[in-house]
């Protein structure tokens, strides 16, 4: 693993049906709105019709704009949610910020956890939050952090039921933690109980997609640590570089948890930090190139993340796609590359 700790002033998917499209308008509801981060502005609402399937545990999105125009949505409610709040509490130092957040009881995650109450099921980033509140009282073991899971996109995350499951259009996908998938192309619900329960069971409208051992160019990789602010032992940051393409889409990230040592405890606590994705990727065949592209943002959160969605391309080689973090308080940052 090729990581840099500086010391200084200053760290998709697609399911088989070509999800995600790089740089879309916004849905209409949302563009009508002022620019997403200006301060108080109106709550975006994202009204979708988004049923449940196979005895109503699924979450059906009958098209690919719906999906697209879901995620979208979220993510655009989500950041203005939380640029909301911050730009109503200025000039404050992180644990000054933290201790608010606290206070108010306010959670960062609002606008997600609403999404899935509104439509009736529980999803898996609320499965994966109460993992990660076990894992935390139990003293942070790396090697059990349940954000480990394949999918670490918050919005993503919420799209997807508690056990790993969706459905788009006539697809229903599972995503295991590693990054497999069972896809079932005619919506049989039968069937797609059947494939989860039994690894050997096989049908022509069941599909499987396992991962195995690193290659030169690879679909799904990423690499991963946590660091000790060396000016405040009381703080500390979880990083992770992701790439993971399926099909005829992909998406590579950076995604930063921090948290905080608070009354003899380590939380997830908000931090003042800058996150940013960059790199090239390769054709199917791995014998052509294009770049990523350049993503960063700078927040204070609990967890921040930047994304690129390019489309086509749908594999990495080692060493080509590059995450950096930086805690502006901190006096270190991780600029690291996955390798392998």
């Amino acid at each position: 693993m090729k990581t840099k700790l500086i010391y200084g002033c200053f760290a998709v998917f697609a399911m088989g049906i070509g999800i995600y499209s790089c740089k879309k308008s916004l849905p209409e509801e949302i563009a009508s709105q002022q620019p997403i981060g200006s301060p108080m502005q109106a709550p975006l609402v994202c009204n979708y019709d988004v049923p449940l399937v196979c005895n109503n545990q699924i979450p059906h999105y009958p098209t690919q704009q719906v999906f697209d125009a879901v995620y979208q949505c979220l993510e655009a409610q989500y950041e203005q949610y939380n640029d909301n709040f911050e730009a109503a509490h200025p000039n404050l130092s992180d644990d000054a910020y933290d201790d608010l957040v606290d206070s108010l009881g306010f959670n960062e995650e609002h606008t997600l956890k609403d999404w899935e109450t509104t439509k009736g099921y529980t999803s898996l980033r609320t499965f994966l939050n109460n993992e990660e509140a076990i894992w935390l009282a139990n003293g942070m073991d790396p090697n059990s952090d349940p954000f480990d899971h394949a999918i670490c996109d918050l919005i993503l995350l919420t799209m997807i039921n508690a056990n790993g499951d969706i459905r788009i259009v006539n697809d229903l996908i599972h995503f295991d933690p590693d990054g497999s998938q069972i896809i079932v192309t005619n919506a049989d619900c039968a069937a797609f109980d059947s494939a989860k329960a039994d690894p050997n069971y096989t049908s022509p409208n069941v599909q499987r997609i396992l991962v195995g051992p690193p290659e030169t160019c690879e679909r799904h990789e990423n690499e991963k640590g946590a660091k000790i602010w060396p000016n405040n032992a009381s703080r500390m940051f979880n990083w992770r570089v992701d790439f993971d393409a399926y099909i005829q889409s992909s998406q590579a990230k950076s995604v930063m948890r921090n948290f905080r040592l608070k009354n003899g405890n380590w939380k997830k606590a908000a931090a003042h930090c800058t996150v940013n994705i960059d790199g090239d990727m390769w054709n199917s065949e791995c014998i052509q190139s294009a770049a990523i592209g350049f993503e960063t943002k700078t927040k204070t959160r609990k967890r921040i993340t930047a994304n690129r969605f390019p489309l086509s391309y749908g594999k990495i080689k080692t060493s080509e796609v590059l995450g950096y973090f930086r805690p502006t308080n901190g006096n270190i940052y991780i600029d690291t590359a996955i390798v392998w």
